[in-house]
């Protein structure tokens, strides 16, 4: 389909500019999604060099760091904002983040009309043996997902209906894999916790649709519907991607137990459906294999 015969993401009647504050490894490629269907976005990077190279790109992007006391005006113009910006792992302060980025958020919502879609993570739900809805109460352990559940917590007291969630799944992609980091390891403890990923091309058309829809002031959560034990799936991820597999303390076949996402409710309210239901569908098949 050509991009002119896209129809484009409208609020109410009128298009809408939409700024995607991190255009990190979700937020370029749901800026280069948005442009693809001729929906107007403006995007942020930190560095000179990041912001020029987007623009070359025919990307909208303006210089932006994560507690600038003001906003770029290209910011300010826009109507409604994917706020998409990592914890980071080193030298991670929270009550800093915290703060930053509910200023942001007040910023970007300093007009009532405006909306806001906050992307989060399942890491809020901490690691309890149960199955998870989007009503389940968040029990953090890490201090990222700490200050996650305290972002999520003063968007939704101060602007309960400008303000979506979206808690997102381990993400993975054609060019990001767990698996990676876990390629030749030894004496991997939790084989038989369940796997909880979505494919950022399901975390994409999620966003999409929560702003097409107008799902304003609730909270969504993003995973595959197939949670595979960690045993089995990465075992085949490693075959499927031809590396060195990891080797697990316990390599008998048990059932997958532990955390589970269901995300069956936000499926069926945002009429998705998905590319990737099975963490399986991510990979390159293996010939003659069955999945596990």
């Amino acid at each position: 389909m050509a991009v002119s015969q896209i129809k484009k993401i409208t609020i109410g009647s009128k298009n809408m500019k939409i700024a995607v504050i991190g255009a990190g490894w979700l937020g370029y490629r749901l800026c280069k999604t948005f442009l693809e269907k001729d929906q107007p976005v403006v995007t942020t990077k930190q560095s000179e060099e990041d912001v020029a190279r987007l623009n070359a790109e025919g990307i909208s992007c303006v210089q932006f760091q994560l507690g600038e006391r003001l906003l770029p005006q290209t910011l300010l113009d826009c109507e409604l904002y994917v706020i998409n910006i990592g914890a980071g792992r080193r030298g991670f302060k929270r009550e800093e983040f915290q703060s930053k980025m509910v200023d942001l958020c007040r910023q970007c919502l300093e007009s009532t009309d405006k909306k806001l879609l906050f992307v989060s993570t399942t890491s809020v739900y901490g690691e309890a043996n149960q199955v998870f809805t989007e009503q389940t109460e968040p029990a953090p352990i890490s201090d990222s997902a700490h200050a996650h559940v305290h972002i999520e917590n003063c968007l939704r007291e101060l602007f309960p209906q400008q303000v979506t969630i979206l808690r997102l799944a381990g993400l993975i992609g054609e060019d990001r894999h767990p698996v990676y980091y876990l390629e030749g390891k030894k004496d991997i403890t939790a084989a038989h916790k369940m796997v909880n990923l979505v494919h950022r091309d399901d975390a994409i058309e999620a966003i999409e649709k929560i702003i097409s829809l107008q799902k304003w002031g609730k909270v969504f959560h993003l995973s595959a519907t197939d949670n595979p034990s960690r045993r089995a799936y990465y075992t085949y991820a490693a075959k499927a991607l031809e590396l060195i597999p990891p080797l697990f303390l316990d390599d008998s076949e048990q059932p997958a137990v532990g955390k589970k996402v269901d995300a069956e409710a936000t499926i069926a309210e945002l009429q998705l459906t998905l590319k990737f239901p099975s963490p399986f569908d991510m990979l390159p098949k293996i010939a003659e294999e069955e999945v596990p």
